[in-house]
């Protein structure tokens, strides 16, 4: 059952991100129009150190946005497989954070784009926790009372 359940667990949160890269790679136009918005959108704030970081970033977007699909697709495959997990959890992890941020600032809308971009958060934190939970134990399956009835 331990065996079952750890990989499941990789199975689950890999595919979500093999999912999400090979998504932006067969719709690369709108990935890249979504992500290049996301970073006019933080552009946009009156605080000049976040004009200038995300100015300086907007020339990089295509390929920040490739790094990111190879790293989703790559990083995905490997957690499931049980191959390098720590590393390629790590990976992911280092990649979905900043992403959330970026993506889902619930922060600036109201109404009903709040609530969807406040559920999407919310989504990634719980894949982030998924991703803590790799990180500290990787492919280990380890023993103990946990599924023992």
């Amino acid at each position: 059952m331990h065996k079952v359940a750890v990989f499941l667990g990789r199975f689950f949160i890999g595919s979500l991100f093999v999912f999400s890269g090979l998504s932006k790679m067969f719709d690369w136009q709108n990935a890249e129009k979504s992500f290049v918005s996301a970073l006019g959108d933080w552009h946009a704030l009156s605080y000049p150190f976040l004009q200038n970081f995300f100015s300086a970033l907007l020339p990089w977007a295509t390929a920040i946005l490739t790094i990111v699909c190879a790293i989703e697709v790559v990083g995905g495959f490997f957690v499931i497989l049980g191959v390098k997990t720590r590393f390629f959890g790590l990976l992911l992890l280092l990649v979905l954070l900043p992403m959330t941020l970026l993506l889902h600032p619930f922060w600036f809308f109201e109404g009903s784009r709040e609530e969807m971009q406040l559920t999407l958060f919310m989504k990634n934190i719980g894949v982030l926790g998924g991703l803590f939970y790799i990180l500290a134990f990787g492919s280990e399956v380890l023993g103990g009372s946990d599924f023992e009835g």
